[in-house]
């Protein structure tokens, strides 16, 4: 594994500016400027990320290899953009804990802040309905490579062949469901099954791409083939309401990208977005189109909310931002940026593409992408310039 050189790099960067203590980067295809905070090359492809609940920790990848695959988190060259002094002395990421895994990475779900264990994370696999339970071991520096422990491996659906979509909520909990007729609760640290919502609905059968959960107790299901969505109160037993209309099954990927205040952003690959207020299930509030490429259905691709911002990649080597503001009057939704610094590693190759990205919930959100060519970024959108 070796880290790019960001001065060095004439594949990657089309100018670089060095300005006080620290380099702003610019594309020449970029709407607006952005800060490239770190790039790292690994000699695996990289299928999902998940920053760790303290996001100036590190960040959470799982690899997508036919063997050898790996759970490692990187530890991020910066906490703070105004330290610019250990930003100027520090800029690569590097190995702060690792482990082998026997399957291809599917999804990370990392801990929330408010849960009894920040240092959770838990893994599921490409070809396996298993849920694997890790934790980081005590204190951590970078003098070695520490071990990311599996605590447990856990199947509560074993008829199935796929991974369950997981999501950690709480203090102690786990959500896992395989479709929308079935939501179980887990406890992490009990290591037991502790409530099961099940709805008899044929229509209720697809499989679940999203779990979204607005606090402890209420929590938001997306159907990946028709985009249905299911507004679910843990405090209401079996209480499945419809939040978001299905739409005819037309072979769309559907999943949700997140929550602009009270309102909840589905979306499906072929870049149809629709906005429904949780306030009042079952009514559309409005629909539009991203401009975006018709994404292949080989491939999976990731779609998140930030503040004001809506996030896509998956179609390409890039990772298109779209800014939220006004979109009920549109009916096409263009970029408002993209970072488009994912290139060949070497001049004439094949194009990589993105293979997930994540924002970082700290004050100053960073996004993490990542590649099919092993390529790790770490960069900040600069709004304020441009």
């Amino acid at each position: 594994m070796a880290a790019i050189n960001l001065k060095n790099d004439p594949l990657t960067f089309s100018e670089v500016s060095q300005e006080a203590d620290y380099y702003d980067i610019w594309l020449f295809t970029s709407a607006r400027r952005y800060k490239h905070i770190s790039m790292y090359e690994t000699d695996k492809s990289a299928s999902a990320l998940a920053w760790h609940s303290d996001g100036c920790k590190g960040l959470f990848v799982g690899t997508d290899e036919a063997v050898n695959n790996e759970l490692i988190l990187y530890s991020l060259p910066i906490v703070n953009f105004s330290d610019k002094d250990r930003l100027s002395k520090n800029r690569e990421m590097s190995i702060l804990a690792a482990t082998t895994c026997a399957g291809a990475c599917h999804a990370i779900v990392s801990a929330p802040s408010t849960f009894m264990d920040p240092n959770i994370v838990v893994r599921t696999e490409q070809v396996s309905a298993a849920m694997f339970i890790h934790s980081l071991q005590g204190e951590m520096d970078d003098a070695t490579i520490h071990e990311i422990k599996l605590l447990h491996t856990e199947n509560l659906f074993t008829s199935q062949m796929y991974p369950p979509t997981v999501q950690l909520s709480g203090n102690t909990s786990l959500l896992c469901s395989v479709s929308l007729q079935q939501l179980m609760w887990y406890d992490v640290f009990s290591l037991a099954k502790v409530e099961e919502f099940y709805k008899d609905d044929e229509a209720l059968t697809e499989p679940v791409s999203t779990i979204f959960c607005l606090d402890d107790n209420i929590c938001i299901t997306c159907g990946s083939r028709t985009g249905r969505s299911m507004l679910i109160d843990r405090r209401v037993p079996n209480a499945f309401t419809n939040l978001l209309s299905p739409v005819s099954d037309s072979g769309a990927r559907w999943l949700l990208s997140g929550m602009r205040g009270n309102d909840v952003i589905r979306l499906n690959d072929n870049n149809e977005l629709t906005l429904g207020d949780i306030r009042k299930p079952g009514t559309d509030k409005c629909q539009c189109m991203l401009e975006a490429p018709i994404r292949t259905r080989t491939v999976p691709f990731t779609s998140q909310v930030s503040k004001n911002m809506l996030s896509l990649s998956g179609k390409d080597n890039q990772v298109r931002l779209y800014d939220l503001e006004g979109i009920e009057k549109n009916q096409l939704l263009r970029p408002e940026f993209f970072h488009d610094g994912h290139l060949p590693d070497i001049e004439g190759g094949d194009m990589p593409r993105i293979t997930s990205h994540c924002w970082s919930q700290t004050a100053e959100p960073l996004i993490a992408s990542a590649s099919n060519t092993g390529q790790l970024h770490i960069w900040k959108h600069d709004q304020e310039k441009g």
